[in-house]
């Protein structure tokens, strides 16, 4: 099997409760590898020590891409509502880049870490009673909905599932704890 195949395997798993999950979500936020920073030094590619893997992967890809491929294959610019929303998630976010992928990799770097505070708080597990906040916005009109729901289980990703529902889940910073009374 290959590594991205088990990789895959442990992302679908469900878990009872919230350690698991925060220790994969750790582990995805590690730095760069040593292995990438030798990459990154044998083809010209500037990389810091302390860039999240990730992102780091991402920076790499993008720099190579065009060397490989031809340049017309160059990593598309990234748009500007994907950086209003890497500001909005980190209002310090200073790093400059031309490629969409790499803030794609910082804007997951800190969704993920939003998740493992939200879990590290709630500390949710099987059987727990939730109320799940979203807010939407439709034709400009801006609505919210709060409903009770039951904790099913927990994905290696994060995601609280919910009892009773096709898939149905929501983000730990969509939710809080409820007396179930």
């Amino acid at each position: 099997m290959a590594m991205s195949e088990a990789w895959s395997m442990i992302l679908a798993m469900a878990h009872p409760d919230w350690r698991e999950p925060v220790r994969l979500l750790r582990l995805s936020l590690r730095h760069a590898a040593a292995h990438q920073l030798a990459l990154a030094t044998l083809v010209g590619c500037t990389l810091d020590a302390d860039l999240p893997f990730n992102v780091a992967t991402a920076r790499l890809e993008a720099f190579l891409e065009p060397k490989i491929r031809g340049t017309e294959h160059a990593a598309g610019a990234p748009t500007e509502r994907q950086m209003q929303f890497l500001r909005k998630l980190c209002p310090t976010f200073e790093v400059n880049s031309e490629s969409r992928a790499e803030i794609s990799a910082w804007i997951d770097h800190y969704l993920a870490l939003g998740t493992i505070t939200a879990h590290e708080e709630l500390k949710l597990k099987s059987g727990d009673v939730v109320q799940v906040s979203r807010s939407y916005r439709l034709i400009g009109i801006a609505e919210a909905r709060h409903e009770l729901a039951v904790v099913s289980s927990i994905g290696a990703n994060g995601r609280v599932y919910l009892k009773g529902g096709s898939g149905a889940g929501a983000w730990p910073t969509e939710v809080q704890h409820r007396d179930p009374s």
